[in-house]
């Protein structure tokens, strides 16, 4: 096939995010197969190149920037983005009678931009990605489409609501950018779609390609819209007007934040062009000298090569077995090899933002510092009529507190939040939860826009 013709079909076909939606993780999509095959295809192609692919790197050291700790931890203060942000809008979306797609407050969008732009700083590459109002429109009439057929798909059916030709242009707008656009459904809000579904993308339908991540990662990407409607969220992705690339990704980056990343997360490195599937990774950590293994004839873990195109070409894709806790101070050597070569051969090393910040969140009110120390919660447990009473001890040190709970231990998905605004309160209630399910809580201090690190969780089964 043509290599011109051939590279541009794996950019549509890899557009087409179809198997690559994001979904709370104890979701699932059962109608992928019709774009799983295409996909697929594209990949048999080239597999009989493999032998021939590209040395995925020159370098034997990551060439994106570097950032210290206290650098990121500087431009997210600089950028904030909370990951439980509320969604508003300046115009809201009508699911019903009159149908229209709605607009995101500028609040909401600028939000949502800052968590984008802070990951891609971490991760070294062009952090000054802009917002384009076109984009947030396309996007906005794709989450529509989405809600309206309450499902997900980057080839949305026209929803029967929509039979009357008044509505083509919607239709047509919102289809065309489903196509374009990472999409999300079931999360609490924008920014959880952004950090806890589609930069994770560890689920089983999306940790082979990583193709939310890649496409947020894409060092090309320089502009980007966001959409909701409903819990329905979508941002464009397919935009590569920031020129070429050239350089290998790392997710973790050199630097990380604890917050950004957890011990279930795929870690991957992203290549400007294909990767050998020859090569083999090397994790060690550094404290005990415990070592994982991957490769293509045996792994400690999840380990991919996906060469589909996911804005960069080719990627390596990881996850340790049984990693469990990752802690501040850990630090990893990634060594990624090819027969006897060294292809790229770099350093992660893992931080709290709390930590950096004298171990206590702080923040500068009336000109004094405000140390906010963590709340310990006193107990958690199931009360009559599917609830949960949460008990904690008093803390003098903020104005109030925030309680968290989900069915993930991890508080990656389908995390709520409940806020308390008096510090002298120490309990709460919790209904309309599921019997049987295990539920994990946990709180933390907070006082205006600041807050202490999160308490150690506790677990309670619903039932009765």
């Amino acid at each position: 096939m043509n290599q011109t013709i051939k590279k541009a079909l794996c950019l549509l076909f890899a557009g087409m995010l179809f198997f690559q939606v994001s979904l709370p993780r104890a979701w699932a999509l059962d109608d992928v197969s019709e774009d799983v095959s295409v996909a697929d295809t594209e990949l048999l192609e080239e597999s009989a190149a493999q032998e021939e692919a590209i040395t995925v790197s020159s370098s034997k050291s990551l060439n994106v920037a570097y950032h210290s700790q206290a650098e990121i931890l500087a431009f997210i203060n600089a950028h904030p983005a909370g990951a439980y942000d509320n969604v508003v809008f300046s115009e809201s979306p009508s699911l019903w009678n009159t149908y229209k797609s709605g607009t995101l407050s500028q609040g909401t969008l600028q939000s949502a931009l800052n968590m984008v732009n802070q990951c891609r700083y971490i991760a070294g590459i062009s952090s000054n990605i802009q917002l384009n109002s076109t984009y947030s429109k396309q996007t906005s009439a794709a989450a529509l489409l989405n809600a309206l057929n309450g499902k997900l798909s980057h080839t949305p059916a026209r929803p029967a609501v929509l039979s009357s030709s008044s509505y083509n242009s919607l239709y047509k707008t919102g289809y065309q950018a489903a196509s374009r656009s990472n999409l999300a459904m079931g999360y609490s809000c924008l920014n959880s779609a952004i950090l806890d579904g589609w930069m994770f993308d560890g689920d089983s339908s999306n940790i082979s390609t990583l193709g939310h991540r890649r496409w947020i990662l894409n060092p090309t990407m320089k502009k980007t819209g966001f959409g909701a409607a409903s819990n329905y969220y979508t941002m464009y992705a397919l935009d590569s007007s920031g020129g070429k690339s050239g350089k290998v990704v790392a997710w973790p980056a050199q630097e990380m934040p604890l917050q950004y990343f957890g011990p279930y997360d795929p870690w991957s490195i992203s290549f400007d062009n294909s990767v050998n599937r020859s090569v083999s990774v090397t994790l060690t950590r550094q404290s005990d000298g415990r070592v994982w293994s991957f490769s293509s004839n045996k792994a400690d873990g999840d380990f991919y090569i996906s060469n589909a195109g996911y804005g960069q070409h080719g990627c390596i894709i990881f996850r340790p077995r049984n990693l469990n806790d990752i802690y501040s101070g850990d630090i990893f050597k990634v060594q990624v090899t090819q027969g006897t070569s060294t292809i790229v051969s770099y350093q992660v090393r893992f931080f709290s933002l709390y930590d950096r910040a004298t171990a206590l969140a702080t923040s500068s009110v009336n000109n004094k510092t405000t140390t906010l120390s963590k709340t310990t919660l006193s107990s958690v447990t199931n009360a009559k009529g599917k609830k949960i009473t949460v008990k904690w001890k008093k803390n003098t040190s903020g104005s109030g507190y925030q309680v968290q709970y989900s069915t993930d231990k991890t508080f990656k998905t389908g995390a709520k939040t409940v806020t308390i605004k008096k510090k002298g309160t120490t309990s709460t209630t919790i209904s309309k939860l599921t019997k049987g399910k295990t539920y994990y809580v946990r709180i933390r201090t907070t006082k205006g826009s600041s807050h202490s690190a999160w308490s150690t969780a506790k677990s309670v089964k619903i039932s009765k």
